[in-house]
């Protein structure tokens, strides 16, 4: 008498995990067809960044690090709305700008 095979056990998660990021990525590639051209270089540099961070060492440590509790002052708020002010004032230097001043 021959024993039957055993059937072979399958733990759902892991096929079912892989169809969904599958239809997933292919829903994604279908609405990127649907963007207007700047979107989807928007988008692009979204992706470029989220990749990066997730190899980045410190951008991982940054958030996961907890939220500051400590409440802003009016010196703190005074100087977010001065640089909010200068963005909109177009008073600021490019990264290329600040590196070529200081000679970097």
């Amino acid at each position: 008498m021959r024993a039957k095979p055993r059937k072979k056990v399958v733990f759902p998660s892991k096929p079912r995990k892989r169809r969904r990021v599958t239809a997933a990525r292919a829903r994604l590639r279908n609405l990127i067809d649907f963007l207007p051209a700047k979107d989807v270089f928007i988008l692009q540099d979204m992706a470029e960044v989220m990749a990066e961070n997730k190899f980045n060492p410190l951008m991982q440590a940054l958030l996961a690090a907890p939220e500051d509790e400590e409440p802003l002052t009016e010196e703190d708020i005074e100087a977010i709305t001065e640089g909010e002010k200068a963005i909109i004032e177009g008073r600021v230097k490019s990264l290329e700008q600040v590196e070529k001043e200081l000679g970097l």
